[in-house]
């Protein structure tokens, strides 16, 4: 849903700030979208803004899949 929305707005890139979920999120929206990213992790316990993978959540917040 989010790359879909950035289709309608002139946008050059996205910007993450927060934790895992979050960064992962945006790591998720820039690839599809095809636009540069950036991390600003506000969390150190997790690995979201040292990995390239994306771990992606149903709406209910359970696992569903690795981008």
């Amino acid at each position: 849903r989010l790359t879909a929305h950035m289709h309608g707005l002139d946008c050059d890139g996205v910007i993450g700030i927060g934790g895992g979920k979050v960064l992962d999120a945006a790591k998720a929206v820039a690839n599809q979208a095809k636009v540069p990213l950036c991390i600003v992790p506000t969390i150190v316990s997790n690995d979201a803004p040292t990995s390239s993978l994306s771990v992606l959540y149903t709406e209910a917040g359970a696992f569903d899949d690795v981008l």
